[in-house]
């Protein structure tokens, strides 16, 4: 008897028993019982879409909680816990919508609070949009589709901001459930699509408002399809036309109107000019969306079709979703009922606000300059087919679809033609509004990541990969990726140079690496014969989109693995330095070890609040002193203090304390601003330029030690002696360092009231927002940079506001953060443009008479783009007339004529004699001598009136590097005057250098100060003093000793 018979008989035995016995015979083995193949049927591609999704959960999780925490993430990630420790949440339009708090509140509630945690649901989101493309599979293309679920996995921007808090990813997973509803309703009619995409709608809504950027483009594409399916074949014509008659018109137009258009007496910029960012972005939205009208199906119908099948009755359930899930999302479930206005007018409103705010300043070419740097295929290969595609539809060979597509061609030119318009148009928006991020980069990124899909998809099915096997394609991929890496050696070696051992031995290389490329290029001959020229193409690409999917992997890597905390990325935009976990632990560790628990007390301030909070709020006693240290907050185990803070703090903090430097946000270098086409034409000639930008592209390595890195905040930590002594194993993670030296310039320090106060906070005539640079004019007129307004405000000599001049902006006569001014003998006026990169040149009533400068970042080549500003600070103007400007980021001073000639440099990058880091004030006295403030060197130093080295005077101050410890200096025949702004003083030298006198203590009283910048003198002898965050002018009658 065989076992399959004896088991059957068993069965039957068993059934029999259990009739007998009344017991229900089993109706067949459950479902726990059979093989996982039974139950889950898998294909092939499935499986390969498997294998991607734990990829990718593996690559967003990895590490999550490593990277500190950028200022944004700590407050989303804050205000989440405030929601999950029962502190509630109130809907803010500032911080975008409450789903990610209350989603993120969730997680906490789930799965404990920390960085890994804070981060789960955008990288549980990213996880999810490598698998999405699956279901875009009959408009991709199978080929396509699986494309595009490759290029996202790899995707330096969808991997760092997957790992990273914020609302942006939550978006992109809307955005494509969007799109797939809109095309599936189109394609089936059923209500369900409606459904789907009215709760993708409204769950981006209650996400960020640069839905409303996404609604734009799909709704209009609607409309767009919609009125073509309603036209016959000659309107059609027309239409195409008329959108591209008048886009090409619009920007014809503008761009005449503003070169007839010269800047308002007042050097404000025209009409013309302020209009035209507006009327290019009308422009540009009006040529895609003709060149996307060229792709729409000829007989056409289905859009059409479909908004007719959208009747109230099928909206009914959509709206009450939609309804339902803003209503619960924006009360916080009913908790905050004023979310309902909040989310509606006031989130609208807060964005169309933000927009002219312009929040980081980028230019306008800010994504195209960051794309190649991370998005290699979008880039390279997804926008020239947007062009090679339009190109196509007017030369009447329209693209085909992939082969495997699951659509008739109808469908599939409207997607083709959405592809097209929401590429174009997304980038454009994106680069139209003001503000532009590096995380909102992803937006625009998406469509091309689609579409460069869709066109590799759709190529790799029409080939024949066998027959390119079988004639040895992969061999002259292989070639000549070899012949690439030999021009590439070939380049780099100078041959024939000389006779010397080094040169011999370079020549010797050069015709080596000859000798092997023409071995190489021989081989390749022979199989590109083999293959002939279709086959020889295939290979050139497969080796193209081989090496971009590489690079792209590689600068993936990079970026959320190895430089995720440091702002030599691009993406890494006011971040959490690594010091700020370093200090969290050291924290903890005092903390343990002092009180047994979470119970240091520490205090803080204003400025390390963020992305600081995040990590203290697990310290209950910590102490808030905001900007106003008390005797109190100094009094603590352990204080806190931001470098633009520091000098209110040490008087509290005497002797008793260590001190500790730490960063604690910092922002990539942004020495791309300021392109013109001459620039990049002249960078393009410069092999060193060449060779740096070639650094930092491949290896993320910049010139510059992060001690150097000009764009960071930074702290300091006070321990307080005592404590510090209790750690007796502390050396591991904190050097002790030597006890606080005694200041110099106290001891000559006296108590000065100001004569008379000038000015107030605000933006009114006469009032003031971080006033900076400060002159007089030859009619005893005072000229105040007030930065913050972006203008210069004029008063007499009595102090009575008279006029100001200028406002925000880019155009002539307008501002970017200004510092210094100067006015010359002639009563001109010349002003330090600083973030503008650039000088202006005005007369005494501000009329506008002329600018000069551009951005170069010379690297401490003085040498190097005369007349170019890194960003230009000081401004001093000789008995001659010419004029003197500190190059503060590039190390020197130059030298103009009064029109803004270049006549000569001086200095470069260093420390010694003439050299410069950070030079901010200078000076000229009545003897001609110069006068500048080196100040990262903590030192002024002295030249004559040939601007020859004389001397140097090395002080005991200026020792942070802030964004606001920029000193300026004032000189007349006996004294040389300095501002000390975190010291909160004016120090007075003798023209030895000795210390003579200092005035000025932190405080808003006369004699008080807080943040002083600049100085400058009048005839009598009085000394004006910008109290910068006093929002005020001070007047010194008597500034002697």
């Amino acid at each position: 008897m065989d076992g399959d018979t004896q088991v059957a008989k068993t069965a039957s035995a068993g059934e029999a028993g259990a009739v007998q016995t009344g017991e229900a015979a089993p109706t067949g083995r459950s479902w726990l019982d059979r093989p996982l193949a039974g139950v889950f049927h898998i294909s092939g591609e499935q499986a390969i879409y498997l294998l991607l999704l734990l990829a990718a959960l593996a690559m967003r999780l990895w590490g999550l909680g490593n990277r500190a925490m950028s200022h944004d993430e700590s407050l989303h990630a804050l205000f989440s816990w405030k929601l999950y420790n029962g502190e509630g949440y109130v809907h803010d339009p500032m911080m975008h919508g409450p789903l990610l708090f209350e989603a993120n509140a969730l997680i906490y509630f789930l799965f404990g609070v920390s960085d890994f945690t804070a981060r789960l649901v955008p990288a549980l989101l990213g996880v999810a949009m490598v698998g999405m493309p699956y279901f875009f599979r009959r408009w991709l293309g199978r080929a396509g589709a699986l494309t595009a679920s490759l290029l996202i996995l790899i995707s330096p921007n969808y991997l760092y901001y997957s790992r990273y808090i914020r609302h942006d990813t939550y978006l992109l997973v809307e955005t494509l459930l969007m799109v797939l509803a809109l095309f599936n309703y189109v394609r089936t009619r059923q209500p369900k699509w409606l459904l789907l995409g009215a709760t993708a709608v409204i769950l981006g809504i209650a996400t960020m408002e640069a839905v409303y950027i996404v609604g734009f483009i799909g709704f209009t594409f609607i409309v767009l399809a919609a009125v073509w399916d309603r036209l016959d074949q000659v309107n059609r014509r027309r239409l195409s036309l008329g959108l591209a008659g008048l886009g090409a018109l619009l920007a014809v137009a503008i761009s005449i109107w503003v070169s007839l258009s010269p800047p308002a007496a007042t050097g404000q910029p025209s009409l013309a000019m302020k209009l035209m960012p507006t009327v290019m972005f009308v422009a540009l939205v009006l040529l895609g969306a003709a060149g996307a009208s060229l792709l729409l199906p000829r007989p056409g119908g289905a859009f059409a079709d479909a908004l007719r099948g959208v009747t109230w009755e099928a909206l009914r359930l959509p709206l009450l979703v939609m309804l339902i899930i803003f209503v619960v999302l924006y009360t916080t479930f009913f908790t905050n009922l004023k979310g309902l206005i909040s989310g509606s007018v006031g989130a609208v409103a807060y964005w169309l606000a933000q927009q002219g705010v312009q929040r980081g300043g980028q230019p306008w070419y800010y994504y195209i300059f960051l794309m190649p740097f991370y998005e290699l295929v979008p880039f390279f290969i997804g926008i020239p087919s947007v062009f090679v595609i339009i190109y196509r539809a007017i030369a009447r060979r329209p693209l085909s679809q992939p082969p495997s597509s699951g659509v008739s061609p109808d469908l599939g030119s409207y997607w083709l033609s959405f592809l097209v318009y929401w590429s174009i148009a997304s980038f454009v928006i994106f680069s139209w509004a003001g503000e532009k991020m590096p995380w909102l980069i992803v937006h625009p990124t998406l469509p091309l990541t689609l579409l460069a899909a869709y066109v590799i998809g759709g190529w790799v099915e029409r080939q024949d990969w066998r027959a390119w096997w079988a004639s040895g394609g992969p061999q002259l991929s292989g070639l000549l990726l070899l012949m690439g890496m030999a021009l590439l050696m070939l380049a780099s070696q100078r041959p024939f140079a000389g006779m010397s051992l080094g040169q011999l031995q370079a020549t010797g290389q050069w015709l080596g690496g000859l000798v092997i490329f023409v071995a190489l290029a021989w081989f390749a001959a022979g199989y590109a014969q083999r293959q002939g020229y279709a086959g020889s193409l295939v290979s050139l690409k497969v080796l193209g989109i081989g090496l971009l999917a590489i690079f792209t992997l590689r600068f993936a890597w990079m970026a959320s693995y190895v430089n995720y905390d440091y702002a030599t990325e691009f993406l890494v935009y006011a971040h959490g330095t690594p010091d700020l976990k370093v200090v969290v632990r050291q924290l903890d560790e005092i903390s343990r070890r002092t009180t047994d628990g979470p119970y240091l007390k520490f205090s803080y301030d204003q400025d390390d609040v963020w992305p600081a909070e995040w990590y203290f709020k697990d310290f209950p006693d910590r102490i808030f002193y905001g900007n106003e240290p008390t005797k109190q907050a100094m009094d603590a185990p352990v204080v806190i203090v931001n470098h633009t803070n520091e000098g209110k703090a040490k008087p509290f903090l005497g002797d008793r304390y260590y001190r500790f430097d730490y960063r604690l946000v910092w922002w990539p270098i942004e020495d791309y601003k300021g392109l013109t086409p001459a620039k990049i034409l002249a960078d393009l000639q410069n092999s060193k330029t060449l060779d740096k930008w070639a650094n930092i592209w491949f290896y993320r390595r910049y010139p510059i030690t992060f001690t150097d890195w000009p764009y960071q905040n930074r702290f300091a930590m006070y321990i307080r002696k005592d404590i510090l002594n209790q750690m007796w194993d502390m050396g591991v993670t904190l050097a002790l360092p030597s006890a606080m030296p005694t200041d110099p310039y106290q001891q000559v320090w006296k108590e000065m009231p100001a004569s008379q106060i000038i000015g107030s906070a605000g933006a009114g005539p006469g009032q003031f927002n971080s006033p900076r640079g400060v002159a007089v004019g030859p009619d005893g007129s005072i000229y105040v940079v007030d930065s913050g307004n972006a203008r210069v405000s004029v008063f007499d000599r009595d102090g009575k506001f008279v006029h100001s001049f200028g406002s925000a902006g880019t155009a002539t006569g307008e501002f970017q953060e200004p510092w210094g001014i100067a006015v010359a003998q002639n009563g001109d006026v010349y002003v330090a443009d600083t973030w503008n990169h650039r000088v202006q040149w005005f007369d005494s009533t501000g009329t506008f008479k002329g600018m000069w400068g551009y951005f170069a970042d010379t690297q401490g080549n003085a040498q190097a783009s005369p007349g170019a500003f890194w960003g230009p600070r000081s401004i001093a103007i000789d008995q001659q007339g010419f004029v003197y400007v500190t190059d503060t980021g590039n190390k020197r001073v130059q030298k103009f004529t009064p029109q803004g000639k270049f006549v000569a440099v001086f200095g470069s990058g260093g420390d010694g004699p003439g050299q410069f880091n950070e030079p901010v004030g200078i000076a000229i006295d009545p003897q001609g001598n110069f006068y500048v403030a080196d100040t990262w060197n903590q030192r002024i130093e002295v030249f004559d009136s040939t601007f020859t080295y004389k001397a140097e005077w090395k002080l005991s101050t200026w020792q942070g590097q802030s964004l606001t410890n920029k000193p300026y200096l004032a000189a007349d025949a006996s004294y040389v005057y300095a501002v000390d702004p975190e010291g909160y003083r004016v120090l007075v030298f003798d023209k030895e250098g000795a210390i003579k006198l200092s005035f000025g203590r932190y405080g808003d009283d006369a004699a008080g100060m807080n943040l002083p910048a600049a100085l400058a003198l009048d005839s009598q002898g009085r000394l004006y003093v910008t109290d910068s965050q006093n929002n005020r002018l001070l007047r010194f009658d008597n500034p002697r000793p």
